[in-house]
C-alpha cells in the first residue's frame, strides 16, 4: 500500500511504494531542479517497477514546498531516512541532477542513509539563485537551521545582462551558459561537499561532458577526494559519452513538461535511447550490487571504476 507524508504530520513531504525486492533495503529517491511531484515519480519509478521499496522524496517544489532554490532543509532526508530506519529497512539515498547534489550532501551529514547513488552531481553548494533576478545571497541548502557554506556564481556578480554579454565575448553559447556559470565561480573549500564521509558505497554517472554543468569535472575531484582519503566502501564510476545532462533518469514523457525534459536529455550529443536505457540498466545493476552485498562488504575497499577519468 502506498503511504503518503505530509509536511505538517511527518515533517517531510514524499510517497512510499513498498517492494517485493531485497525486502530489508530501501531506495530514497529525489529529483532533479524543476521538478515537482509527478516528474519526480516520472524519473524513479522505474526503481519501483523494479521491485524496490522506494521513497520518493520532495525537497523542493512540490505541493506544500517552497518553489525557491534556496534554504532547503537537508532535514527532509534525515526525517524520511530515519522513518525508513524506524520501518527495519537499510537506506541508499538515490538522485539526478540538482538531486544527486542533494543526495551526497545528504548522505555525507546523515548516518542513517549507507548509500549514495549520484547521477550527474555537483561536488559543491552553491549560493541560491534565480535567472535574471538578484541573487538571495544565501545558500541552496541548509540543516538543522543553519545554511550550509556556499560558493558564489562571480559571473552574474555585476547582473544578467553583463553575463550574457561575458559569455558572448567568451564565445559560450546559451546552450552551455549555465555550466559556464559553474566553471567561472570561485569554488570555495568550505562548500565542498564531504563525500568522504558518506556511510556507504557509492555510485557517481556523468557524461564524459556534461552540457548543463561540469559534472565530470566534479565526479573526477570527488574520486580524488575519494581516493586520498582511503574511503572505506565501494566507489563506482561510471561515465558516458556525449554531453547529456541526466542519464539514468526514466521515461518522463507522460507527464507536463516531461517531452520537453526528455528532449533536451535526448537531443544532446552522442546519446541514443539504447545508451539511455543501458544508463538506467547500470542503476539498477548498481543498486543490486549495493542491496545484497552491503553487509558482506562492511569495512572493505572495493574500487570499480569504469572509466578514468
Amino acid at each position: 500500500m502506498i503511504i503518503q507524508f505530509t509536511l505538517e504530520r511527518d515533517g517531510f513531504i514524499g510517497e512510499f511504494h513498498p517492494g517485493t525486492r531485497c525486502k530489508d533495503k530501501a531506495i530514497l529517491y529525489v529529483g532533479g531542479a524543476s521538478c515537482d511531484k509527478k516528474m519526480t515519480l516520472a524519473m524513479g519509478r522505474y526503481v519501483a517497477d523494479a521491485g524496490y521499496s522506494a521513497l520518493y522524496l520532495g525537497f523542493y517544489l512540490w505541493e506544500g514546498l517552497s518553489n525557491k532554490m534556496w534554504r532547503i532543509p537537508v532535514d527532509y532526508a534525515e526525517r524520511a531516512a530515519k522513518w525508513l530506519v524506524s520501518q527495519g529497512y537499510e537506506v541508499c539515498m538515490m538522485g539526478v541532477s540538482t538531486g544527486a547534489g542533494y543526495t551526497l550532501l545528504s548522505a555525507s551529514l546523515i548516518p542513517e542513509i549507507h548509500g549514495a547513488a549520484a547521477l550527474c552531481p555537483f561536488d559543491h553548494v552553491m549560493e541560491g539563485m534565480e535567472m535574471f533576478k538578484k541573487p538571495p545571497h544565501c545558500s541552496v541548502y541548509q540543516f538543522h537551521g543553519e545554511e550550509y557554506p556556499c560558493s558564489r556564481y562571480d559571473l552574474v556578480r555585476g547582473g544578467w545582462r553583463a553575463a550574457l554579454r561575458k559569455a558572448r565575448h567568451a564565445g559560450v553559447s546559451m546552450k552551455y551558459f549555465l555550466r559556464y556559470g559553474y566553471e567561472t565561480a570561485t569554488l570555495r573549500p568550505e562548500s565542498r561537499i564531504r563525500v568522504e564521509r558518506i556511510n556507504g558505497d557509492i555510485l557517481l554517472t556523468t557524461a564524459a561532458y556534461d552540457v548543463m554543468w561540469p559534472a565530470d569535472a566534479a565526479v573526477r575531484r570527488m574520486k580524488q577526494v575519494l581516493a586520498e582519503s582511503n574511503f572505506p566502501h565501494r566507489l563506482t564510476v561510471r561515465v558516458y559519452e556525449g554531453c547529456s545532462h541526466g542519464l539514468g533518469v526514466g521515461d518522463m514523457r507522460g507527464v507536463m513538461g516531461g517531452r520537453l525534459m526528455t528532449a533536451l536529455i535526448m537531443r544532446s550529443v552522442g546519446v541514443t535511447a539504447e545508451r539511455a536505457t543501458q544508463a538506467r540498466q547500470d542503476v539498477l545493476q548498481w543498486l543490486e550490487q549495493w542491496a545484497e552485498d552491503y553487509e558482506d562488504r562492511r569495512g572493505e575497499s572495493i574500487w570499480d571504476c569504469s572509466k578514468t577519468l
